[in-house]
């Protein structure tokens, strides 16, 4: 028996989902799905803020139609109950094209294959001119929050978000003055100008049970309505004070260990934080209480990690580099060799991966197993078909570069040293993840462990955080023995 899937969406309270589902089940009723073969995704989640990725309902769409063969329908309400972003949207229709589910839209009417399973032009042109017009409708409604917000401003109204410390709302939504917390205001610069950290200001506001983010207090300091409550002198001193300590980052663009850390907690990967941390990029605010949270809270240090990356990439090229003329044509013609067979190999196994799927669900179909473990089986299978995937990837991208590498003439080492200081942002990330394949990070009780793995060769070094700030110690671990390389210059 056929399925269909019945997708709703609403991005506020004053919203309904049960218009939308009733409206649309109907029409799903009329084309031959009965109630009982219709599966419900529902979701209060917002298309302009959320990324595809940090989306729910989507997720839901595609691990049903991954999982379950019978679906060959998907209704919507509105192009933009799907998405509001033109990126988004042609991802889902192409997803659903290419498992040959049909995609019909309420209003406007839209069904995007025709009889024979094949797309229908006009449905395509249609979708283009909706899919374009909700990202349009998006951009306004962001164009008219930052309007509405900028309007607040100068009426002196509140935008939203935490009250600051020495505030209160009045009856107009206007910021006023609370008497009785002008001295925690006060109190609160003269200690930043003092020397006091953010952790530590933070950690003060606790003990008197008022509670604010790190982040919260950063604002703080800087907001313009509460140099009347301080003074002048007072506030400008904690803006010089703040400037002093700020570090321009430059990580985001090129962060050279980003996609490379392992998060040790759920297995995705390390990403790079305005705070200038490595850390899971799935602990964050937005997923916080969804399936999706990792609890993982441990970063690391972005400049000490992209320092001793970058060191550990030149050394092993370098040695690369030092072997003779006749070990590396030895080493070449091997590797050529190999590879192509280690390719085929994997993608035979990747080709694989569809039968075992439909394997799960036949098996689910026919009562031998239940809906849990066919949910285990089938992850556990996209997950090693990703894990090939990645390595297949890999040994490609090997097999490439060593075409080229042969074409070029053998540099010393020490030319290679010298070279690699001028290299750009861009460069040394490109040297980086050539030579590195991943990093695996291990948490215990007064440390974290970090191991890099190599990408063409089984070489791995060990490094040890141990302690913080002034306490801080990094440690090498060759063997059995243990460096201590803290202050030691490209670790650093």
């Amino acid at each position: 028996m056929k399925k269909a899937i019945i997708f709703t969406r609403v991005s506020s309270d004053r919203q309904h989902l049960e218009e939308q589902e009733s409206r649309t089940s109907a029409l799903a009723v009329s084309d031959g799905y009965d109630p009982e073969n219709q599966i419900f995704i529902s979701y209060k989640e917002s298309a302009i803020k959320l990324s595809e990725e940090a989306r729910l309902g989507l997720l839901e769409l595609r691990e049903y139609i991954l999982s379950d063969s019978e679906i060959d329908a998907v209704y919507a309400f509105e192009i933009s109950r799907i998405a509001r972003s033109q990126r988004v949207l042609y991802n889902v229709r192409d997803f659903l094209i290419e498992h040959h589910v049909q995609l019909v839209v309420v209003t406007p009417s839209i069904r995007m294959l025709d009889a024979d399973g094949k797309i229908d032009p006009a449905a395509e042109l249609a979708f283009s001119l909706y899919a374009t017009m909700a990202e349009q409708e998006m951009r306004l409604k962001k164009e008219r929050f930052a309007n509405a917000r900028a309007r607040n401003k100068r009426l002196g109204r509140f935008n939203g978000g935490h009250i600051p410390l020495g505030f209160r709302l009045n009856e107009e939504g206007v910021l006023v003055p609370k008497e009785d917390s002008i001295h925690l205001v006060i109190g609160l610069f003269v200690r930043y100008r003092d020397g006091w950290s953010i952790v530590r200001l933070r950690q003060w506001l606790d003990s008197l049970g008022i509670h604010y983010s790190c982040q919260n207090i950063k604002q703080m300091l800087s907001r313009e309505n509460l140099r009347a409550i301080v003074g002048d002198e007072a506030f400008e001193e904690c803006q010089r004070v703040k400037k002093s300590r700020y570090r321009e980052r430059k990580y985001r663009k090129f962060s050279l260990c980003e996609g490379l850390i392992e998060c040790p907690e759920c297995g995705r990967a390390y990403t790079i934080r305005s705070s200038g941390q490595y850390n899971c990029v799935y602990h964050d605010c937005q997923r916080a209480g969804t399936e999706l949270y990792c609890e993982n809270s441990v970063g690391l240090s972005a400049r000490r990690m992209d320092a001793i990356v970058l060191t550990t990439a030149t050394l092993w090229k370098s040695v690369d580099l030092a072997m003779s003329e006749e070990e590396r044509i030895a080493e070449y013609k091997q590797k050529m060799q190999v590879l192509p067979k280690q390719i085929k190999t994997l993608a035979d196994k990747i080709a694989n991966f569809s039968e075992k799927k439909l394997r799960v669900a036949e098996n689910y179909e026919e009562g031998i197993i239940d809906r849990v473990k066919r949910d285990t089986k089938l992850s556990r299978i996209r997950e090693d078909e990703k894990r090939m995937q990645t390595e297949l990837s890999r040994l490609q991208a090997e097999y490439s570069r060593l075409s080229v590498e042969r074409q070029n003439p053998l540099m010393t080492q020490s030319m290679f040293f010298e070279s690699v200081k001028n290299y750009s942002q861009q460069e040394k990330w490109e040297l980086v993840h050539y030579m590195i394949n991943s990093i695996e990070l291990e948490i215990a009780d007064g440390y974290k462990e970090i191991t890099i793995y190599s990408s063409n060769s089984d070489r791995v070094e060990k490094f040890r955080f141990i302690g913080q700030a002034r306490s801080f110690r990094l440690i090498h671990i060759i063997d059995d023995s243990e460096i201590d390389v803290t202050n030691v210059a490209g670790y650093k």
